[in-house]
């Protein structure tokens, strides 16, 4: 299937071509534009190059939303159907999501510029559009209605949020792939992604890197958030509130340990007046853009202070490394408070689990079973397995009988101690070493702590024993509180690192069979719903328009969307190859 953008079609002088007409309509009436420099100089205009591209914009959502053309179904409507559903249809899918993202795109432009839509008015009048039912507030996301008029009158100013918003809309259906006409053109008829599995070639040569193999095959090319979840591997992002103060640092030190979001509030609004200062290390302007994070966080995090918003993660240190091998390795999803000293990121779980280890204290105590002292009798200690020892206070599991597990209170709440033996059981001829893992069913995989227990030998009598002294938990990795003092100043940071979890999937792959391996998914992760994604996806999209529009643009032309490029105009193809279109 091939699709040719239809309004560059054809073979014409530039002065039959559609596209002068768009250009036309941007000059002046009494100059008759029968000059190649004045031709040239108006496609230059940011006006007509804006015109160019809002009606390439509508041809790609025509296709992907073609299934809501019919709801423009009068003659006006069917002059500009895009603006109509964008504008008018409000039971359209289109202008939801126009209104949707909308709203990520001004909270972007009110944060650099408080006054942006208010100096739009400005702009319209200078261009001879009535405003008197355009009234823009400042600091103020505008209604419905100004949005309408915003979107109507679009192409007379050089700011064309119409554009905007609909490179927005492209590069959300990229990500998302939510619109069933697209995904039509995407997938296979087994619902794989086509552009991926044409790679598949490639990908199988000899020559080709392992790394670049194992990035392949590391996604699952049926999920419809594809994209989405690659990008985000390839290009790591964070959430994030953070501050830096180096104020009164002889007064405060030794008073900067966080462990709660109050104590990291009270920091950010410290004065050294004692006058609170609400404008001062803010909390976040737009509460429905935020994402979620640990239910056990217990904070709603529209009260968190020092918003930072949806940035590259630049650390690439310590819990927020971003190599694909520490995304690999990642348990559960990170969110929590960033220790400055090593980038280890401590959540209210993380608090937890170091009291649980605090409680608890030592070791369990390990005990042989009569199976290894039989070994022992018989001169048969050469493999061992987790019939060989148990554990005191622990209740061994029915089925598999390397889990040992034990019932604890704290804080007047019950939770499920997990030891399970992992590793090699080695025996040096003095003692059985047992590595051991422990986690707690109630809380993320990440918190965990490895031990080893230890049986002694007895030559003489062959006999095994357990420690009578039981060693106590290390508690050095496992604080209650992060000190964010560094360097004399303090360095305090709230984040989510917003990155797909590297867990087992059962799918077919492109040959059909069915496999259970290792993908990066959104599954296990706080963000595992439609609506989660969405406001991922919409928060990365309102930051990097520009270039995902050329990256999502570049996937379309392998859907078979195409250019007829013959005896097109220079500045065009100047125009449409600065967009990344051709």
């Amino acid at each position: 299937m091939k699709k040719k953008l239809k309004f560059l079609l054809g073979a014409a002088p530039l002065a039959t071509l559609p596209i002068l007409a768009v250009a036309a309509s941007c000059t002046n009436s009494t100059d008759n534009g029968a000059n190649a420099g004045y031709q040239s100089r108006i496609l230059k205009e940011t006006i007509t190059k804006n015109k160019i591209l809002t009606k390439i914009a509508d041809t790609y959502l025509e296709s992907f939303y073609e299934n809501e053309l019919t709801l423009a179904n009068t003659a006006e409507a069917k002059k500009d159907p895009i603006l109509f559903l964008m504008t008018d249809a409000t039971t359209s899918t289109l202008n939801a999501k126009t209104r949707e993202l909308f709203k990520y795109y001004a909270a972007i432009k009110l944060k650099e510029d408080p006054q942006f839509f208010w100096n739009l008015k400005s702009q319209f009048i200078n261009a001879n559009v009535d405003t008197n039912n355009f009234d823009p507030t400042p600091y103020v996301i505008p209604n419905d209605q100004q949005l309408n008029f915003i979107l109507k009158n679009s192409e007379v100013i050089t700011n064309s949020i119409r554009l905007e918003l609909q490179k927005m809309l492209l590069v959300q259906v990229y990500f998302l792939k939510d619109r069933a006409e697209y995904k039509k053109l995407a997938n296979n008829e087994n619902g794989l992604d086509k552009y991926q599995l044409s790679l598949k070639a490639e990908i199988d040569k000899k020559d080709t890197p392992t790394s670049r193999k194992d990035l392949y095959n590391s996604f699952n090319f049926a999920d419809d958030n594809l994209y989405l979840v690659k990008y985000l591997v390839d290009n790591p992002m964070i959430e994030s509130w953070s501050f830096t103060d180096d104020r009164d640092m002889n007064l405060r030190l030794g008073q900067a340990n966080i462990s709660t979001f109050d104590d990291f509030n009270n920091l950010a609004k410290y004065q050294p007046s004692g006058v609170e200062q609400y404008e001062f290390n803010p909390t976040a302007s737009a509460n429905d853009h935020l994402i979620m994070t640990g239910s056990s966080e217990g904070f709603d995090l529209k009260n968190l202070r020092a918003y930072k918003g949806f940035i590259k993660n630049a650390t690439n240190a310590g819990d927020l490394s971003t190599s694909l091998t520490s995304l690999q390795n990642e348990l559960s999803s990170i969110f929590g408070f960033v220790d400055p000293k090593n980038n280890v990121v401590y959540s209210q779980d993380s608090f937890k689990f170091s009291k649980i280890l605090a409680q608890e204290k030592n070791n369990p105590k390990i005990q042989a079973t009569n199976a290894l002292n039989e070994k022992a009798k018989t001169d048969k200690l050469t493999s061992f397995d987790s019939g060989d020892f148990t554990f005191e206070g622990l209740t061994q599991d029915s089925t598999n009988k390397s889990l040992f597990t034990k019932q604890i209170n704290v804080d007047n709440k019950n939770y499920t101690l997990v030891f399970e033996q992992r590793g090699t059981i080695t025996f040096d001829g003095q003692s059985l070493t047992v590595p051991m893992h422990l986690s707690v069913r109630e809380l993320p995989n990440r918190h965990f702590y490895e031990f080893k227990s230890k049986l002694e030998y007895n030559a003489a009598t062959k006999t095994f024993s357990g420690m009578q002294q039981l060693p106590e938990f290390n508690l050095d990795k496992y604080p209650t509180s992060v000190d964010v003092v560094k360097d004399n100043k303090i360095e305090a940071q709230y984040v989510v690192k917003v990155a797909p979890l590297y867990t087992n999937k059962k799918f077919k792959d492109a040959e059909q069979k069915d496999v259970d391996r290792k993908v990066f998914s959104f599954d296990l992760t706080p963000w595992a719903n439609v609506s989660e994604q969405t406001i991922i996806a919409n928060n990365i999209i309102a930051a990097n328009t520009a270039s995902l529009f050329r990256e999502a643009v570049k996937y379309f032309k392998e859907l078979g969307f195409r250019f007829d490029l013959k005896n097109i105009n220079q500045d065009v193809l100047d125009t449409l190859k600065i967009e990344g279109l051709i």
